[in-house]
């Protein structure tokens, strides 16, 4: 496969460089191709130019995109909108693309579609998912997923903003319109599509476990029999303020499950001195704070 990339100015010259770049692409080769966007910008009439120009001159080509806090290309920060291309090199190459509501429909019906749509496609040995800042753990979602065949590659992340502290964030798709409660689902697959997903942490343990002695969902209440947030406070000096998530983000918690390490970063403290994370963890676990 090959990969193509595009600035967005504005929509003009935008439009130069996708006519220009048809030219390039011969019919064939867009048979089987992707466009995906990325957008440091919230504002949902900037975002629809990006995608109404990509529908026009490639009609037949599935978009889909998400809002960033950043977009690099060639390992530099590039613009606020920032266009990726993806062709593949055969025809046999199958994408199918979906949106769900997630105000809307419950997440075990969404697992559940996903689910029984991977067995309707045999073909599928990839999905790549694009999220909305979930309201809720996203461990139900997860867990939804474990009956997809094992050969499957699941990948994807969280959408989100300029500014991290904030929930505002959207995703968006040929399949759908711009959302902000939504995810996105695109299967890759075909007789000679071939994958693998490789997961790095970057993350590493600094110290000593601490044992989760009390939880409630996402809402961490104790380690070592003593308020989450006071081990923050001891260990880091970090404050119970306004700053608390810039200040924990670099010292997630080392989470280990099912054989695999998964981050859990404290997004908020609360006044009882629990500490709120991304996602649910079991009273069983030790876990250390990391540093990345």
């Amino acid at each position: 496969m090959k990969q193509f990339q595009f600035e967005y100015d504005e929509v003009d010259l935008f439009t130069q460089k996708l006519l220009d770049f048809k030219k390039k692409c011969d019919a064939d080769s867009m048979k089987a191709s992707l466009f995906q966007i990325y957008s440091e910008v919230l504002d949902a009439n900037v975002i629809r130019k990006v995608c109404d120009t990509i529908e026009r001159i490639f009609p037949e080509t599935p978009y889909m995109g998400c809002s960033t806090s950043g977009n690099i290309i060639d390992c530099e920060l590039s613009n606020d909108i920032t266009v990726v291309c993806t062709v593949f090199e055969l025809p046999s190459t199958q994408l199918k693309l979906f949106q769900y509501d997630l105000s809307k429909e419950p997440v075990d019906t969404i697992t559940q579609t996903i689910v029984s749509e991977s067995q309707q496609n045999p073909w599928v040995k990839a999905i790549e998912m694009f999220f909305t800042i979930p309201e809720e753990s996203t461990t139900r979602f997860c867990d939804g997923l474990k009956d997809l065949r094992d050969d499957i590659q699941v990948f994807g992340g969280v959408s989100c903003s300029d500014d991290i502290t904030s929930d505002d964030c959207c995703v968006f798709s040929k399949a759908n319109e711009i959302s902000k409660h939504s995810i996105i689902i695109l299967f890759y697959g075909g007789d000679d599509f071939h994958v693998d997903s490789i997961k790095v942490t970057g993350w590493k343990p600094l110290g000593r476990k601490f044992h989760v002695t009390k939880s409630n969902g996402s809402i961490l209440q104790e380690l070592d029999g003593i308020p989450a947030y006071d081990v923050y406070h001891k260990y880091l000096n970090i404050q119970n303020d306004e700053n608390f998530f810039y200040n924990t983000l670099e010292f997630p918690l080392f989470y280990e499950h099912n054989d695999t390490t998964i981050l859990r970063t404290p997004v908020a403290s609360n006044a009882d001195g629990s500490i709120t994370i991304t996602s649910e963890i079991e009273i069983v676990s030790d876990v250390p704070i990391s540093y990345g």
